[in-house]
């Protein structure tokens, strides 16, 4: 609404700045209605939009009274700027009615003073606004008739206007306003209507009934009484003054139409063209309006059917001839009939009926006028409830009896028909007088296979027309034109649309059309009185059939001929419903004299003596023209059986009308199969044509885009036409399967149709019956003879049709889902209540195989064929099948036991063992699916694992898979039963055991079943050739995995007796046998041959030759076949073991020990596989397993522990003799190492577990003892390695960080066991080390460490502390040893061992853990300590004379370790480190003298310079004085102290001494040899350690308490209480030392850094001394 006031606002500045100087009244006014909007501006901003309307309406005077004063004015500018305002607010709704009605006077007088072009448009605008503008509710201005007609005036006046514009507009504002006037009757009608109803509580009447009185409504002046309520008075108010317009200006519109003036609005002039326009609009839009009213109808019957009646007859008197009038005209009849037809009289309708048939037929009439009859004549057509009205009136008033011709629709459709021949040059003479069934049987149209043009039955060349059915032009867009010509196409498609109407509404009548865009609601319900239909029908096929076959025959156009079609399709229909059969067969030989036929040389035809051989003629003087029949003596409809193979087929092509044709006939056969009865031969020897040609134009890539979907669209009707007969009744069904038959039987042996035609119809019935397969005890009679004589014909083709059609006919009975044809048509009930096939039945089917199979018939060919169709059979109907079985599986076992010979016949040599495969297939397929299994039965079953067994040992066939996957079916057959016959719950039977029958003997049903079933495999898992055994095995090993806890105990028992122990006994046996004498291996019988036959196989063999390559050989075969034996008892033993095994005592007191001798028996074979596969899988039983079983396999694994050791030890790198090749590998070591390790696991996460208990300590040092010490440094774990520690190493060093948790004694006896595998202390003495490898060494030295010292317990460190302080000490002299040849270059393990020994010391010394040794050490053990770091830090200098010097100690130098700063890493600053930080520190219980020998290792280690440890050394000895002189000074100040105070007091006293030494002879040291190097300086370092010295000096600060010791240990030169208080005071050391800094001036040179330290000293020392500085002049600088 902002919008609208801004538009407002700007409008009334305009007029005020327009009207400033002439028009002062309109600028007062315009100000102030500027004013005034401003102020309601500043109101609106929270006010919804109806909000602001009202406040505009409230204050109208002020906003409108502007603009009313501007439109007085007679300026153009300022009246066209008033009216687009006033139009913005009337068309917002905010002008209220009683200022609209001072709007509509002032816009009446500005009509009358203006005739301006702009200012007229203007008003027309603002007159439609007034009409058209309505509120946000949809409620429009309410308008008196005064006002109405005002306004309506106004628009009628502007008709005559000069201005070609102005008419226009007002044109349209007249029709705008009309429709309006009209439509608020309308809305307020419905309103009435609905309320009434609601108030009575009744439904609503149907609005489309006509005439109803209780719907009629009389308009009158008195408002009814039963209104109460204001508004219900003011509706009933409206209602009124808006029926009362309406029926006012009808009359004035009926008035102008016939050329007078109106009485309501007194206009004359208005042109009658633009009247029957408006009552067109009226009546088309609002006729269902006129019902309601009386007064409406009575205008209907009074005025407009006659002024209609009037034009009517001017226009055949030909004095009316405008285009426009007519038209009018034309179209206001076609209103009236549809809206009015039972307002009006018969003889009125027929009257308008017969104009339009005489406008049509007749010449007279131009072609525009019978165009637009024709238009009309299709919406009367095509109005079902209006031609079903004219029937019953006509019948009423006529009689029954009327003539056909003298109906009112023949008449027009004979009209059409009429119109149609004469517009195309048709001859009808002869169709004309001919009958009804001339008309198609004797066409006179020429033949399809001419040009049209070319008929000899038309006296007139035929006009051939390429018709567009969207050529034809609606009345609507013809309104506004003067004049039309229509082409002729256009009238061809309206006569085809005229007659499709017809047919229309004909099918709607019969119930099976309903017409397109129409809602089913607005009628009434569905005309089915087929009686009526019916006789319509029979009255107009002539007509109608006429007119379509002109069509068809001349006209060219695509859509229009798919129209034409789809009206034969629609009345064919219409037919066969109305049960008018005359009609249907006329249209369906009209239709079929289209369709291509085959053409055969004339030489070759004579004339046909059998009635049944049909003819058609051509032209062609060469061909003739037959149907493809095939007569009884072989030739093809009278082809002259000699001249066969001369005859050359030749077919019509495929025009594009042909292919419409043949759609519409695959339509109707499609959709009207059950109507046509014996007509079914002809559409069926068309579609056989159709198929040859078709199959002779596959894939269809040489026609065009266009043509290809053509011929699929054909090719695939075709292909489906069969399939729709799942809907056609018994008999029709049997009548069209009969017709199949019949043309099967005619076309079976004409070899001129090509191999495809002459099958086509033998298909076709295999399609429909599997298509109706639900229904094939009725038609099996007609389709098993058939199919048996086309199994005895001699064509390998046709017989093997013959058997796959049976096939899968057979298959659609039994598994309807499987039948292509049928699951897409058919129900879902029907799917669901799949038909069973009778027992007799089944028995009869499957007897006909076995008879196949067991003739004497010479094609081999269909007995192969004839097992792969019973394989399907099996495949999709196996689990349907019941007695069948019995015929099936003895025919299957002979196939696999016939003898291989060959049988020679007359015509082809049979090799029966080729059906072994083929027999496999149907074998497979029962065993593949458990579905199948559980038909069998009980002596199936077992004859079913005897057949399987058949086809495993059987040698015939070339491929040896055919015995690898029939062995696979054991295992389906063993899921099967799991299923089938599944074990109870806690119990030990089967819950469907009574369903396999009684108990025999001990084992019941089921458990003979499982029994047989691994007897079986065993006897297959001793065959002769390796691949079937192996594979056995597999499949034995998986199957008791997996359904063994099927088995009962009493099974078990069986089982393990007969199968398992004897297949050990067995394989060992003939592995044995294999290795020592190859030759004694018997050979095993197989199918088809007998034992006889194989000795004599044996006694003919010769030596042979064996080749030791791979598997090659038979002992390696069984060597590979031990191991999977291995395997299988393993599974066996791990999946049951704990469950099933341990409660039978034949396992426990036989069966273990019979699997561990095995396996010790197998891995004396020397087979690296065996070897392997044997520690794997007794870690799997023993790891799955316990209690007993457990126990007694691990009693029986060490044996083959010590076997596989012993044969480890033997290993050779000589890999060029077989005979000494290694076969205990890296990998069965580590494994063998790996699986203690697992066991070692499961027992420790579970100790209090006594059932997997097996480790006692016995057992644990015989793993250390006998295994890891005899397999670390074995052949196994170095020979053949670069990279070291090599995997059986690693695997020991694992089992070792293991083990070593079961006890204390463990970790001793491992320490002990395998410290001897480092370097030896001999080795490192002499100095060259030739074992360990460096990195194995490194590792061991870890473990042993970590797990025999840093995580042991207290006790085992305290035990083990001594010798490992030995071992890492003797390993740190590893530096200065030189490793062998046969070692790397560098042997570094000494870096590792200072690491460790300071890890060692660290953790066993910790002062934070409350079982530490440092308090428990002796002396000795003190002392140990420090000679180990001794020997490594003086070893040069003290064992010179024992190793010499290393010559690579520069190198390894060089290559030390860098620590995390990237600095280098010296072992020596770490030991000394450990000696000051950590080992002095824990020396409590030490002797002084420890602690000296500690103290005195650091002062000697400072003597190695150039060495960083030399500085680091020193160092470490002055951070001793400084810590005790701070611990002192805080003694004092806190009167406190604890043990580790005291110690470093006391590491301060015992220091200071050797600090004191020390720096003194560093001085001395540095003065003698500067003194003795004369002119050449002393190595840098030597300067470097004097100034790092007398730094350290000038900046200790050194208790007095510390010069104890170093006062008894020195002798006083003096006495003095003051002198002495000097030496033992902070800075004794430097007065001590005082004499020797002296010396030293003499050795400073030029150094800077010395000169300056030494002053400094010396200002200390006469500081000290009390020494004044009074000898220093005043204002003299001191240094």
């Amino acid at each position: 609404m902002a919008s609208l006031m801004k538009v407002l606002q700007s409008e009334l500045r305009s007029l005020s700045s327009e009207s400033q100087k002439k028009h002062p009244s309109v600028k007062e006014a315009a100000d102030r209605g500027v004013r005034q909007l401003r102020s309601l501006q500043e109101k609106i901003d929270q006010l919804s939009s109806d909000q602001v309307i009202q406040l505009i309406k409230s204050n109208n005077d002020e906003i409108v009274k502007p603009f009313l004063i501007a439109c007085e004015s007679k300026n153009t500018k300022l009246i066209v700027t008033a009216l687009s305002s006033l139009h913005q607010l009337l068309q917002h709704h905010a002008v209220p009615e009683g200022g609209l009605g001072i709007i509509i006077e002032t816009v009446a007088r500005l009509h009358q003073q203006t005739s301006e072009e702009t200012v007229q448009l203007k008003l027309l605008q603002l007159v439609l606004t007034i009409f058209t503008a309505s509120n946000e509710s949809g409620d429009s201005y309410e308008l008196t008739h005064t006002t109405l007609a005002k306004l309506l005036k106004l628009c009628y006046s502007l008709v005559t206007s000069k201005s070609v514009y102005v008419e226009l507009t007002a044109k349209a504002t007249i029709r705008q306003a009309t429709n309006s006037v009209f439509e608020k009757l309308s809305k307020l009608s419905n309103i009435k209507t609905s309320s009434n109803n609601e108030t009575n509580n009744e439904e609503p009447k149907n609005t489309n009934d006509n005439n109803q009185e209780g719907d009629v409504i009389t308009i009158q002046s008195n408002i009814s009484e039963n209104n109460s309520t204001k508004e219900e008075k003011q509706m009933d108010t409206e209602h009124f003054n808006s029926a009362k317009n309406s029926l006012l200006y009808l009359k004035d519109i009926c008035l102008f139409a016939q050329g007078q003036s109106g009485t309501w609005l007194n206009i004359s002039g208005v042109d009658s063209n633009f009247g029957l326009e408006l009552l067109d609009s009226i009546i088309g839009n609002y006729g269902k309006l006129f019902h309601k009213y009386k007064q409406f109808q009575d205008i209907i019957d009074n005025i407009i059917c006659p002024l209609l009646l009037d034009n009517v007859e001017s226009i055949k008197n030909s004095t009316n001839t405008n285009f426009n009038i007519v038209l009018r005209v034309y179209k206001l009849i076609s209103s009236v009939l549809h809206n009015f037809t039972a307002n009006i009289s018969l003889k009125q309708i027929l009257i308008f009926l017969e104009h339009f048939q005489e406008v049509i037929e007749k010449p007279n009439y131009g072609q525009w006028n019978k165009y637009l009859a024709l238009k009309i004549i299709k919406e009367v057509f095509y109005d079902c409830e209006l031609i079903l009205f004219l029937h019953v009136e006509i019948t009423k008033q006529y009689g029954v009896e009327i003539a056909s011709d003298s109906h009112i629709l023949c008449k027009l459709a004979s009209a059409i028909t009429s119109c149609v021949q004469s517009l195309l040059n048709f001859n009808s003479t002869s169709s004309m007088n001919s009958t009804s069934n001339e008309i198609i049987i004797t066409p006179t149209s020429p033949s399809l296979n001419q040009p049209p043009g070319n008929s000899s039955l038309s006296t007139k060349t035929l006009t051939i027309l390429d018709v567009s059915t969207k050529q034809s032009s609606t009345l609507e867009s013809l309104l506004d034109k003067t004049s039309y010509s229509p082409t002729l196409s256009e009238l061809i498609n309206v006569c085809l649309e005229c007659t499709t109407g017809l047919i229309a509404s004909l099918s709607k009548m019969a119930g099976i059309h309903r017409l397109s865009g129409t809602n089913e609601s607005e009628i009434a319900e569905p005309v089915e009185n087929k009686e009526v239909c019916s006789y319509l029908v029979n009255i107009l096929w002539a007509p109608i059939l006429a007119t379509l076959y002109a069509l068809l025959e001349c006209c060219e156009g695509e859509e229009i001929i798919q129209s034409i079609l789809r009206n034969y399709l629609l009345f064919t229909h219409t037919c066969g419903v109305t049960g008018s059969v005359t009609p249907r067969d006329a249209f369906l030989t009209n239709l079929c004299k289209f369709t291509p036929k085959i053409k055969l040389p004339r030489r070759l035809t004579h004339t046909p003596s059998n009635s049944n051989e049909f003819f058609y003629s051509s032209n062609d003087s060469a061909t003739t023209s037959v149907s493809p029949l095939m007569t009884s003596g072989g030739t093809a409809g009278g082809v002259v059986s000699g001249a066969t193979e001369l005859a050359q087929v030749k077919l019509d092509e495929l025009n594009r009308k042909s292919i419409l044709v043949m759609k519409i006939l695959f339509n109707i056969a499609h959709c009207l199969g059950a109507l046509l009865g014996t007509s079914w031969y002809l559409l069926l020897k068309n579609f056989l044509v159709l198929d040859k040609l078709l199959t002779q134009r596959l894939p269809f890539t040489a026609a065009t885009e266009t043509e290809q979907e053509d011929l699929n669209i054909l090719y695939s009707a075709l292909q489906n036409l069969f399939v729709s007969t799942c809907h056609l009744s018994d008999d029709a069904l049997l009548v069209m399967l009969k017709a199949l038959c019949r043309l099967s039987k005619d076309t079976i042996n004409n070899t001129l149709l090509g191999e495809t035609s002459r099958l086509f119809a033998a298909q076709k019935l295999i399609e429909t019956v599997q298509v109706n397969i639900q229904r094939i005890d009725k038609i099996w009679n007609v389709f098993a003879p058939h199919m048996l004589q086309l199994v005895e014909t001699d064509d390998e083709t046709i017989r093997k049709f013959a058997v796959t059609s049976v096939s899968d006919v057979i298959i659609s009975i039994y598994r309807p889902e499987y039948n292509k044809f049928s699951i897409r048509y058919s129900t879902e009930e029907n799917t669901e209540n799949k038909q069973e096939i009778p027992q007799d039945l089944e028995r009869t089917v499957f007897t006909i195989f076995m008879d196949i199979f067991q003739s004497s018939s010479n094609y081999g060919d269909t007995r192969e064929f004839l097992l792969n169709t019973l394989n399907a059979i099996i495949q999709k109907c196996g689990d349907k099948l019941s007695s069948a079985w019995t015929v099936v599986l003895p025919l299957l076992k002979e196939c696999a036991a016939v003898p291989t010979k060959r049988k020679s016949t007359n015509n082809t040599n049979i090799n029966r063992a080729k059906l072994i495969p083929f027999g496999f297939k149907c074998v497979q397929s029962i065993g593949s699916e458990k579905d199948y299994l559980s038909t069998l039965g009980f002596e199936c079953l077992t004859e079913y694992f005897s057949v399987v067994t058949t086809y495993v040992k059987q040698k015939d066939a070339s491929d040896l898979n055919l015995s690898l996957v029939a062995i696979s079916l054991f295992m389906s057959s063993a899921e099967f039963l799991t299923e089938k016959f599944p074990k109870q719950v806690n119990e030990d039977s089967y819950s469907n055991d009574k369903e396999a029958g009684e108990n025999e003997g001990d084992l019941s049903r089921v458990g003979e079943l499982w029994l047989t079933l691994y007897e079986q495999l065993k006897e297959c898992a001793i065959d002769p050739r390796p691949e079937v055994r192996h594979s056995t095995l597999r499949t034995l090993t998986f199957m008791i995995a997996s359904h063994g806890h099927q088995l009962t105990l009493k099974t078990w028992t069986q089982f393990v007796s007969d199968v398992l122990l004897k297949i050990l006994d067995i394989v060992h046996e003939y592995a044995t046998t294999a290795e020592t004498n190859p030759e004694d291996i018997p050979e095993f019988p197989t199918a088809g041959q007998d034992n006889e036959d194989l000795s004599s196989v044996n006694t003919k063999k010769k030596k042979q030759i064996f080749v030791h390559h791979s598997r090659n050989t038979a002992a390696k075969q069984w060597s590979e076949t031990r191991s999977l034996v291995i395997e299988c008892t393993s599974r066996i033993v791990t999946e049951h073991g704990s469950t099933t095994l341990c409660n039978i005592p034949l396992f426990t007191d036989k069966a273990c020990d019979e699997i561990t001798l095995f396996i010790h028996k197998s891995v004396l074979s020397k087979t690296s596989e065996i070897a392997i596969t044997s520690v794997r899988f007794l870690y799997d039983m023993l790891f799955s397993t316990k209690g007993k079983i457990k126990q007694l396999l691990w009693k029986g694994a060490w044996e083959i522990w010590h076997t596989l050791v012993d044969f480890s030890k033997q290993m050779t790198p000589d890999a060029f003799d077989p005979t000494r090749r290694p076969f205990v590998k890296e990998d069965t070591v580590t494994t063998l190492l790996e699986g203690i390790g697992k066991l070692f696991d499961q027992q420790q996460l579970d100790p209090t577990n006594e059932e997997i208990k097996i480790f006692t300590q016995e057992d644990v040092d015989k793993v250390i003892t006998y295994l890891i010490d005899q397999l670390i440094t074995g052949p196994a774990a170095t020979m053949g390695f670069v990279v070291f520690p090599s995997q059986v190493q690693r695997t020991c060093l694992e089992l070792i960080s293991k083990i070593v948790v079961f006890s204390e004694e463990t970790r001793e006896l491992l320490f002990t066991t395998l410290v001897k595998h480092l370097p030896s202390k001999q080795s490192i003495s002499k100095g060259v080390i030739d074992y360990p490898p460096l990195k194995f060494a490194i590792h061991l030295q870890k473990v042993l460490i970590e797990n025999c010292c840093l995580q042991a317990p207290h006790s085992v460190q305290k035990h083990l502390f001594p010798q490992i302080i030995q071992t890492l000490g003797d390993m740190m002299l590893t530096k200065f040893a030189k490793p062998s040849k046969n070692l790397n270059q560098n042997y570094f393990l000494w870096r590792s061992s200072v690491k460790l020994f300071e890890k060692v010391i660290t953790t066993c010394l910790n002062s934070e853990i409350e079982d530490n040794l440092a308090n428990e050490l002796s002396d000795d053990i003190w002392n140990d300590i420090c000679t180990a770091i001794e020997n490594f830090l003086f070893f040069e200098k003290d064992k010179t004379n024992t190793i010499g010097k290393d010559e690579d100690d520069s190198d390894s130098e060089s290559e030390d370790d860098v620590d995390d700063n990237g600095e280098t890493l010296d072992e020596s600053i770490l030991l000394t480190n450990l000696i000051s930080d950590y080992i002095l520190l824990h020396t409590y219980k030490a002797s002084p003298s420890v602690k000296s020998r500690f103290l005195l290792l650091l002062e000697r280690a400072s003597q190695l310079a150039p060495k960083p440890v030399a500085k680091h050394s020193l160092r470490s000895l002055f951070g001793f004085v400084s810590k005790a002189t701070q611990i002192l000074d805080q003694i004092n100040n806190e009167q406190t102290s604890n043990n580790k105070e005291l110690l470093e007091i006391e590491l301060g006293q015992l220091v200071l001494p050797i600090l004191f030494k020390r720096c003194k002879s560093i001085l001395y040291s540095f003065i003698e040899d500067d003194k003795k190097s004369g002119q050449f300086p002393l190595p840098k370092y030597r300067r470097h350690e004097v100034i790092y010295t007398l730094t350290e000096l000038k900046n200790i600060r050194v208790h007095s308490t510390l010069f104890s010791e170093l006062n008894r240990q020195t002798k006083s030169m003096t006495t003095e209480e003051s002198a002495l208080k000097i030496l033992n005071g902070p800075r004794g050391l430097i007065i001590r030392l005082y004499s020797v800094l002296c010396e030293c001036i003499s050795s400073c040179h030029e150094d800077l850094t010395m000169k300056s330290l030494l002053l400094e000293m010396f200002l200390i020392v006469g500081k000290e001394m009390g020494i004044t500085e009074s000898h220093i002049l005043i204002g003299e600088e001191t240094n």
